[in-house]
């Protein structure tokens, strides 16, 4: 399944290993573009699939995802495992991307307002 939207959390990377080796998994949550927007959340499996993908809050991406379900202790979890992801905003030439990222981040500095005055008479106000 094929799915776009805006990446709008990146959860903490979880590692460890096993009698295979070493092992790396990165959950994303992803809300849908459309009228009726939707979140979900899905993993990417391995050190080398999670640096190749390069994702960073308020990317654009488009994500094929395949649905796994496993069983434990009698009861069924599902899990969205990306199997390709495309990301649109690094596609960008870099003045775009670097734009839309400025558009998803809130300045760190605050805004400074207009000094007040006590001259009204500069005042177009009716009242």
């Amino acid at each position: 399944m094929d799915i776009k939207g805006r990446i709008i959390l990146i959860g903490e990377k979880r590692t460890g290993s096993n009698a295979r080796g070493d092992w790396a998994n990165q959950s994303y949550v992803l809300e849908t573009v459309g009228e009726y927007p939707e979140k979900l959340v899905f993993e990417v499996f391995g050190e080398d699939k999670i640096s190749a993908a390069n994702i960073s809050v308020g990317d654009e991406v488009s994500v094929i995802i395949n649905f796994k379900a496993h069983e434990y202790n009698g009861r069924w979890f599902n899990s969205l495992m990306a199997y390709r992801i495309e990301n649109d905003t690094k596609k960008q030439n870099p003045e775009q991307a670097h734009a839309a990222q400025q558009r998803q981040q809130p300045s760190a500095a605050p805004q400074q307002s207009a000094p007040i005055t006590s001259d009204t008479s500069a005042d177009d106000l009716p009242f």
